[in-house]
């Protein structure tokens, strides 16, 4: 579960809130999001809004915070450790001792299987 805060203004706040409401009357979801979870960049996960209320806290301007408790479906990307490209540079690290070591390594290794011999 992950509390998600969208800055809205005018009638997009009106717009967020009656998504919220539509959703909520079908039970939840699913919807798409563009989350900031597991990585320093935005990727779309599938979401569900969980029990209870938005909350909406007003900026000024016309503008609204409206933080919502979502559930999200986890990514391939990070479970597997075979797609997580993070999680192997964290092995590499404490092999190789720094970032742009072990991102080397990760580079000579991918030159290696899919340059060097894809076929194999």
């Amino acid at each position: 579960m992950v509390s998600a805060t969208y800055v809205v203004f005018g009638e997009e706040f009106d717009l967020l809130m009656g998504f919220w409401r539509d959703i909520r009357r079908v039970g939840g979801g699913p919807f798409y999001a563009d989350l900031v979870i597991d990585s320093s960049t935005s990727r779309r996960y599938v979401a569900h809004f969980m029990p209870g209320e938005a909350r909406p806290s007003p900026l000024g301007g016309n503008g609204w915070a409206v933080t919502f408790q979502l559930e999200v479906d986890s990514l391939p990307e990070f479970d597997d450790e075979t797609l997580d490209y993070w999680g192997s540079l964290v092995l590499m690290i404490a092999i190789y001792g720094s970032i742009p070591a072990a991102r080397e390594i990760m580079n000579l290794l991918a030159k290696l299987a899919n340059e060097d011999l894809p076929h194999a």
